[in-house]
């Protein structure tokens, strides 16, 4: 139940305010007893007063209890009470009031609600306390004259109903003009209508005698308190108290059905409306719950689909055997669909995936319904305007008796974090291929090289398999870049790599090794077919005039190793050099082999 926010009155205004509402509403309880009697049907001053005191501040109450007091006397001694009873019956009214606040605080110092049944409990039992010393003051005074059980029953009975129906009333009416709860809300027209209702009712009901009609006020009574809600509960009590009491006064009313002693219909009549009152205050309290919790509710879902909205996650809900799928307004919105109503026929929800990723999309829920685990995939979403979205669906099955009966599950849209990873991969991959690429003639570099034969060594050790390695470099090259400038130079560089590229096969590696050297890495080839290829090579460079070089023809001398067991890349490297070398001596254009 939410707390309310304490009423604090300071003004002094208040004090003198409350005094004469006390004062002149004493006077009309006293009016209205003096025609039962002298007895009176209900104190409802009692509730002012304390009211007054719970809603006053601390500093105030010194000067309220003096003002009940006086304002107690006067009214008796008014209506011929004599001087020092009427300030006996006064200081009973003090003393009711000032316990009642007293204990009526102990509940919580923080919060005045009555429709919270510990607030309620505590105040209720509180005033039946008060009451009771408040009866027991007033009644000592009158022992002398004799007749006190029932003084003492009528003065007890009579102000613990005043203050059980009036406090709240004051209290939800001052809280309505100073700040406070707004449970069930509703027009000032609305109120009135629904306040003359009541009046009406009880009127009617009371002031006759031809049926016993006691059922209408309650009925009404009812009515307010679902419309108006705790405000409608204490107001319609109070006409009807009102009504009833004007009325029974008068001898009207099916109260006085049946009835000859005076005490007997005062006593239903009090019965009857403390009936009303607990008929009314616990369903005042059920609706502020209700309230409550559809306030609560509505809010909760404000802020999940502003959550959803945020972080584009929508939720779903389905029942295994059912047509539709509850959604969520983010799921629509992912799907690219206009909000609906919530649901959306099962075949339509799934045909929205990719036609490649639905069978996994009814591969994962139905294993998921079949053993009532999570579920968890990725897949894509065609929306209706043909653009493609990745998301990512999560969640739990709800399971009865190791049956599944329900799949809640999250949706999320992960386009931009799918397309991100997949530019991030491309990233990394074209930095990869700078890192392993000769930056001028775009064949591997060095390091890829050597790590390429590296690798192919390895693979030799673990079995039995062929590898060997060719190194070249161009003929006269410092002459070239003598001559024809570096530029030129590096022109014929990329000749040489592209022509190298064309002559092998696509099983082996050309890279270059530096400056005008280049390397062929040959897996699972000996050096039958290593000659092979390094003389298609060396055809194919010196066979093709170079334009930059005025139609000269370009030659290379390689050297050609095979790998044997306890070689490394190293070794390797340095035999296919002295091969390379040998073949320079030898008048170059030509292809050696490695001892």
């Amino acid at each position: 139940m939410a707390r309310e926010r304490k009423i604090e009155l300071a003004d002094t205004r208040f004090v003198v305010l409350f005094t004469l509402l006390y004062a002149g509403i004493a006077m009309l309880s006293l009016e209205l007893a003096q025609r039962s009697d002298g007895i009176a049907f209900v104190w409802p001053a009692s509730g002012v007063a304390i009211a007054s005191m719970l809603m006053l501040s601390r500093r105030r109450h010194p000067a309220m209890l003096l003002g009940v007091g006086m304002a107690g006397w006067a009214a008796n001694a008014a209506y011929g009470t004599d001087f020092l009873l009427a300030a006996a019956f006064a200081a009973a009214n003090v003393a009711e009031c000032f316990i009642a606040e007293r204990l009526a605080r102990r509940a919580d110092r923080n919060y005045l609600n009555f429709t919270s049944p510990r607030w309620a409990f505590v105040f209720g039992g509180g005033v039946c306390v008060a009451g009771l010393c408040s009866a027991s003051i007033a009644t000592l005074a009158i022992l002398p004259d004799g007749g006190w059980p029932a003084f003492f029953v009528s003065w007890l009975t009579t102000v613990v109903l005043g203050a059980l129906i009036v406090t709240p009333l004051m209290v939800e009416l001052t809280r309505s003009v100073f700040g406070g709860r707004r449970a069930l809300t509703a027009t000032p027209r609305t109120k009135v209508a629904v306040m003359a209702f009541v009046l009406a009712i009880s009127g009617g009901s009371f002031f006759q005698d031809t049926a016993p009609l006691l059922f209408l006020p309650l009925g009404s009574v009812i009515i307010a308190t679902y419309v108006l809600g705790v405000r409608g509960a204490v107001g319609s009590v109070f006409i009807v108290a009102l009504t009833g009491s004007v009325a029974t006064a008068l001898g009207y009313g099916s109260v006085n059905f049946g009835q000859s002693d005076t005490q007997a219909v005062i006593v239903f009549f009090q019965f009857y409306l403390l009936a009303t009152l607990l008929c009314a205050l616990p369903m005042a309290a059920l609706l502020e719950r209700l309230s409550q919790a559809h306030a609560q509710l509505k809010q909760s879902k404000e802020f999940l689909e502003t959550a959803e909205a945020t972080a584009n996650v929508g939720h779903w809900y389905f029942a295994p055997g059912e047509s539709h799928v509850f959604w969520s307004d983010e799921v629509y919105r992912i799907h690219g669909r206009p909000v609906g109503s919530g649901t959306m026929p099962v075949a339509d929800a799934v045909g929205a995936y990719h036609p490649a990723d639905m069978p996994r999309v009814r591969i994962s829920l139905d294993l998921a319904i079949r053993t009532g685990e999570p579920f968890l995939f990725e897949a894509r979403i065609v929306r209706p305007d043909g653009t493609v979205r990745h998301v990512q669906s999560r969640g739990q099955t709800e399971v009865e008796n190791g049956e599944t009966v329900a799949l809640f599950g999250v949706i999320i849209d992960i386009t931009d974090k799918t397309e991100a990873l997949e530019e991030a991969k491309s990233q990394a991959a074209h930095s990869r291929r700078l890192a392993e690429t000769d930056q001028l003639t775009g064949i591997a570099n060095r390091r890829k090289l050597m790590e390429v034969l590296s690798g192919e060594i390895e693979t030799c050790k673990s079995g039995a398999c062929a590898l060997t390695f060719v190194l070249f470099d161009i003929d006269n090259f410092k002459a070239i870049n003598d001559t024809h400038g570096h530029g030129v130079g590096d022109e014929v560089l990329k000749r040489v790599a592209a022509i190298a590229t064309d002559a092998v096969r696509g099983s082996d590696l050309v890279g270059r090794l530096g400056g005008e050297e280049f390397g062929i890495v040959l897996p699972g080839s000996g050096m039958e077919v290593a000659q092979a290829v390094a003389e298609r090579v060396r055809r194919n460079l010196n066979a093709v005039p170079l334009e930059m070089l005025g139609g000269r023809r370009i030659s290379a001398s390689l050297g050609i190793v095979a790998w044997h067991a306890g070689a490394d890349e190293t070794a390797l490297l340095q035999a296919a050099d002295a091969a390379l070398y040998e073949a320079k001596r030898a008048g170059k254009n030509c292809i050696r082999l490695a001892a």
